[in-house]
C-alpha cells in the first residue's frame, strides 16, 4: 500500500496545498498541525484522539518533518515506475484526487480498480472502516 501522489503535472491544485502546508509548517507548526489534522476526517474527532495525534507528531523533529514533507510534494512522478506494474492495482482516493484516478485509468487500464471514498478525510481507514477493509479483502482475494 502506498501513500502518495501523482506528479505536478498531473493534479497541480494538490500539490499547491501541500506546498502551502509545507510553508506553514516552517513558519507555525502548531497552525500546520492543526490544518492537517482538519483534512485528516471529515468525521468529528475526540479532543482526546487530537492531543494523541499532536503528541505523536511532535515526536519527528521539525527539520526532519520538513523533509519528509518536501518529499511528499518533490518525489511524486511515479510514472515510469507504473510501466513496470504487472499485479492488480487497487487505488483508493477521495474526490480531491480523481485527476490522479483518471490518470492512473488512463495508463493502466484494467490493471487498475478504482475506489472512491465519498465520506472521506485523508484517513479512509478510519472515515470509512468497513469500506476500507472490504476493499483491501477483495484485493488480498484476488488471483
Amino acid at each position: 500500500m502506498v501513500d502518495g501522489l501523482i506528479s505536478k503535472q498531473h493534479n497541480p491544485e494538490i500539490i499547491k496545498a501541500l506546498e502551502s502546508l509545507l510553508i506553514t509548517f516552517q513558519k507555525n507548526r502548531n497552525a500546520a498541525m492543526d490544518e492537517f489534522i482538519s483534512f485528516l476526517s471529515k468525521k468529528p474527532m475526540t479532543t482526546e484522539l487530537i492531543n494523541s495525534i499532536k503528541t505523536t507528531a511532535a515526536e519527528t523533529p521539525t527539520d526532519a518533518g520538513v523533509v519528509i514533507l518536501r518529499d511528499e510534494i518533490e518525489l511524486t512522478d511515479f510514472e515510469a515506475a507504473l510501466t513496470r506494474v504487472k499485479k492488480p492495482l487497487v487505488f483508493a482516493y477521495t474526490p480531491s484526487l480523481q485527476k490522479n484516478a483518471d490518470f492512473l485509468k488512463a495508463k493502466l487500464g484494467e490493471k487498475v480498480q478504482l475506489v472512491r471514498f465519498e465520506e472521506s478525510g485523508h484517513a479512509l481507514f478510519a472515515d470509512e472502516p468497513a469500506k476500507f477493509n472490504q476493499m483491501i479483502r477483495k484485493q488480498l482475494d484476488a488471483k
